[in-house]
């Protein structure tokens, strides 16, 4: 029969040269797994044999019928270019750049996990086609609340309203915006739509227009000198 473990007086075990033959088989089994750290932007996943559900840190042993996953915790940029259409029927396009973090796990564990589980293992395009579906879906039903002059002149609170509505739906997939930004309108290609092309030209004629008006007051209060 095996020795017992000897304890050190603060109550821990020694040295590997006092572990008994059942800890040096578990040592043994340690030793024919891969060790696997993450890298300072990463934490790590652990799922399979032996791990209730999901498992985070920074590292782990991987044993046999056991996988670990890196989740890279740095921010993405999403940048497109969103076609959307106002409330009075305006059609218009809209850069749009939204940056993406996901939760960190020492704040929103549960938020981690899903996006270990849900987003973690999806390709670039698969990623990208989820996330876009989301901006697309959100800021088109928030400008179909609005006039089109709403959005134009108050294109922060825009921002605002359409950041706000895309976190509420990337709560299930355990990541949020923590950044947004929303060009300036434009015209939708196409013949018929110069709706912000005209609006240019209307100020750009009204500004004229001041400046002459300007100038021949000028020219009207200036004294006539005597010849």
């Amino acid at each position: 029969m095996a020795s017992r473990s000897q304890a050190s007086p603060g109550g821990g075990h020694r040295s590997i040269a006092h572990l008994n033959s059942d800890s040096r088989q578990r040592i043994g089994y340690n030793c024919r797994g891969i060790y696997i750290s993450a890298s300072s932007s990463e934490y790590l996943v652990k799922t399979g044999a032996g791990v209730k559900d999901m498992k985070w840190g920074r590292t782990f042993w991987r044993f046999a019928g056991q996988n670990v996953a890196s989740v890279d915790m740095k921010p993405r940029n999403i940048a497109f270019n969103l076609h959307s259409i106002s409330k009075d029927l305006v059609p218009f396009d809209v850069p749009v750049t939204f940056t993406i973090q996901v939760h960190d796990p020492h704040t929103d564990e549960a938020g981690f996990l899903r996006y270990a589980q849900r987003i973690n293992n999806l390709t670039e395009a698969e990623y990208y086609t989820i996330l876009t579906g989301i901006i697309h879906g959100q800021t088109r039903i928030l400008a179909g609340t609005l006039d089109v002059m709403e959005i134009f002149n108050g294109r922060d609170a825009f921002r605002m309203k359409v950041q706000q509505a895309i976190e509420k739906e990337l709560i299930p997939f355990g990541c949020s915006v923590i950044n947004a930004n929303i060009s300036e309108l434009r015209d939708m290609p196409g013949e018929d739509n110069k709706y912000f092309e005209s609006l240019k030209a209307k100020a750009i004629s009204a500004a004229t227009q001041e400046a002459r008006c300007h100038c021949s007051l000028r020219s009207a209060d200036r004294p006539v000198q005597a010849g």
